[in-house]
Formats: structure tokens, sequence, C-alpha cells
């Protein structure tokens, strides 16, 4: 870009057309992107240091499912549903069948005989 075309291209700010959009991404910009300390200062990990110290991991994974957050893949499964399996399935393992199957035994292991 030429330096006339420079300084002929207004600011974000300037420009009709987000002149009077609010900025909800673009909100942190400015800030210097190799500066934790800049990072921190904008509420950066805030939410993270919410869930380590205040939350207990059902929180998170009611959150999660709240947000309806899904995955990148092709089925854009619920990251929520994917986060809450793991209990599910301790759940579910943690108790034997009244009659174990082969089945059974093979998936729960020698505790289910």
């Amino acid at each position: 870009m030429t330096p006339k075309a420079a300084a002929t291209v207004p600011y974000i700010e300037e420009h009709p057309y987000f002149k009077h959009q609010q900025l909800i991404v673009l909100r942190n910009k400015g800030i210097d992107p190799e500066s934790i300390d800049a990072y921190i200062g904008t509420g950066g990990y805030q939410a993270a240091a919410k869930a380590l110290l205040d939350m207990t991991p059902k929180d998170i994974i009611d959150q999660v499912q709240i947000s309806g957050l899904r995955g990148r893949g092709g089925g854009g499964f619920p990251t929520g549903q994917k986060l809450a399996l793991p209990a599910k399935l301790k759940a579910t393992s943690s108790t034997c069948s009244a009659m174990p199957t082969r089945a059974t035994r093979r998936f729960h292991g020698p505790q289910c005989a």
C-alpha cells in the first residue's frame, strides 16, 4: 500500500460502517499479543480462575452445556455431552449387573463375574 493510500484509509473507529457498532470480538484490539501481563490486564484468565477455584466439575460441565458449545468436526457433537460422558460411564460401570453376561464381564472386567 502506498503512503498516500494508507493516509486515506480510516481507522476502524472512524469508518462509517463501524462507527456506531459495539465491538465484541475486537474489543481488546491494540493489546500486545506477546505480553501475558497485557492479557491479564484485560481480564484474561478470569474464567479459568473461576473454574479452578470456585466451581465443581459438574458446575463446569453444566456451564458448557448451557453455552451450547459444539465440536468442530463434521457432526458438531455437543461438547457438554462429551464432557459429561465419562461421569455417566463411571456411574454405570461401577455397578455390575445382577445377572452378568459374557459381554458385561468383558466390558467391566472380572469383578462382574
